[in-house]
């Protein structure tokens, strides 16, 4: 059994950019879309990560080819996600641990809709307690009708209704003013709020600082909260094959921009009745071409949309794309498997990740949600990101590194586990605080993995462009 790591104090956490490349059936592909004259470009462009040093130890292009290159081509067989790190506590297999958070997250996310409406205002937070089947739902003063009705069905779930210090509303006007100042660049001489995080219980904030705790507590912005603080020291978060994808793209493969590293696809999603490939948003500008893996003109994606938002990690590439991620490898083992929907995030839930470079990595539990953090590229502040989910491989191993920036978040279907369900898509590692050996490929020094990562939960990039999870 496992024993879950404490949260420690934070260092060095890293942007991870990603690409994964992917391959499968056409479900829901749209015809290609193009604007305006499609750019030149130099067959070499994406030959290494390498070529953008604004990223911190990207990922060497070259070498992941090499290692993939002899990986079948997309493939549609089904195959069982297998989970082979150590079952947690409470549990005889993971099966048993996705059908539990399963019947779980079935309760949470009508909660969650709920909150999203007028009727939610006294929401805080969810905490979900897989091992004793139940769920904890912190709300400020008493539950509306809506909610007691749900809670009155049998739905197999114990939920608990404890008493919230804070709505979650409240927690993110505080949030919203604490992190207002973007942090000055990255000196050790200087300590600063780089992130703040709502309590699981609502009870308050989780404030992340770039120096130590205690001089971090009488920073001004933290002396002014007007809501109790915890902090913890030492966060420095930085930005951080299923080589080679074609039509229609799914998640988990590698692709980029014309001087800029590589990244990994997310989902494909629907806007407006066409399909869209997901991206991290820091991947890319704006009205930039996206390429595949393959790196020549003929590998050419589409043009990027980036979130209105400017503090929503997210963006969508204009492609036809199918319900499918990639699972597996990388460079070698590769498979492919159908989305089955979207899921809400909250504390205690387990996922697992897909990048184009680490490939999947399970055993990983959500810690925080609804993170605001800001991250450093080069010494300076990128940022800050908001809707992030911070989470832990409880055993210490590689949850995801550089090259996987926008790749999937997952959750296993407990039924069929040919089948996920989208969580949300890879943001930044840890890569000081909790270095770990890496995964996958390449396997260069240069190339950093954490065992803590944050992830943008995929409800709230849906919730941005109105759009909605393509299903394999």
């Amino acid at each position: 059994m496992s024993t879950r790591r404490p949260l420690m104090a934070l260092a060095a956490a890293a942007l991870a950019v990603a690409a994964m490349a992917g391959g499968g059936t056409t479900a829901r592909a749209a015809a290609t879309e193009t604007d305006g004259t499609i750019p030149h470009r130099a067959a070499a462009v994406m030959e290494g990560g390498t070529t953008a040093p604004a990223f911190a130890a990207e990922t060497d292009g070259a070498t992941a080819r090499a290692a993939g290159a002899d990986t079948p081509g997309k493939a549609d067989a089904d195959r069982p996600v297998v989970v082979t790190d150590p079952v947690p506590d409470g549990f005889t297999s993971w099966e048993e641990v996705n059908r539990a958070q399963q019947q779980i997250d079935a309760v949470a996310d009508q909660i969650e809709e709920i909150a999203a409406t007028p009727d939610g205002a006294g929401f805080g937070s969810i905490v979900t307690e897989p091992a004793a089947g139940r769920l904890r739902l912190y709300w400020k003063g008493a539950p509306p009708a809506s909610v007691r009705a749900l809670l009155a069905r049998d739905t197999g779930v114990s939920v608990v209704v404890e008493r919230a210090a804070y709505s979650a509303a409240e927690l993110q006007a505080e949030i919203t003013r604490m992190t207002a100042a973007k942090p000055a660049g990255l000196e050790a001489s200087v300590n600063q709020v780089t992130g703040v995080a709502p309590r699981p219980d609502s009870g308050g904030l989780q404030v992340f600082v770039s120096g130590d705790a205690e001089s971090g507590r009488e920073l001004a912005n933290v002396r002014s909260a007007s809501v109790p603080v915890t902090v913890r020291g030492s966060t420095v978060p930085r930005l951080a094959s299923r080589d080679d994808d074609s039509r229609p793209y799914y998640g988990g493969a590698r692709w980029g921009t014309t001087g800029l590293p590589s990244c990994s696809t997310g989902f494909a999603v629907s806007i407006g009745g066409q399909s869209r490939m997901l991206g991290a948003g820091h991947c890319a500008s704006d009205g930039q071409w996206a390429y595949d893996g393959g790196g020549t003109i003929d590998d050419i994606m589409g043009k990027i949309t980036k979130s209105s938002d400017p503090k929503l990690d997210a963006l969508l590439i204009a492609t036809p794309s199918a319900g499918r991620i990639f699972d597996g490898g990388p460079g070698g083992g590769e498979y492919t498997n159908p989305v089955a929907g979207r899921h809400f995030n909250h504390p205690g839930d387990y996922v697992c990740t897909s990048g184009a470079y680490s490939g999947t990595r399970c055993g990983i539990e959500i810690v925080d949600t609804n993170v605001t953090q800001t991250f450093f590229l080069g010494g300076k502040p990128v940022g800050p990101f908001n809707r992030l989910v911070l989470a832990e491989q409880v055993d210490g191993a590689n949850a995801g590194g550089n090259g996987d920036s926008g790749g999937p978040v997952i959750e296993v279907d407990p039924v069929d586990t040919s089948k996920v369900w989208a969580k949300g898509i890879f943001t930044g590692l840890d890569a000081g605080g909790s270095p770990v050996a890496c995964t996958g490929v390449p396997t260069s020094a240069s190339r950093q993995c954490s065992w803590r990562i944050w992830y943008t939960s995929i409800a709230q990039i849906l919730n941005s462009f109105g759009g909605d999870i393509v299903t394999g």
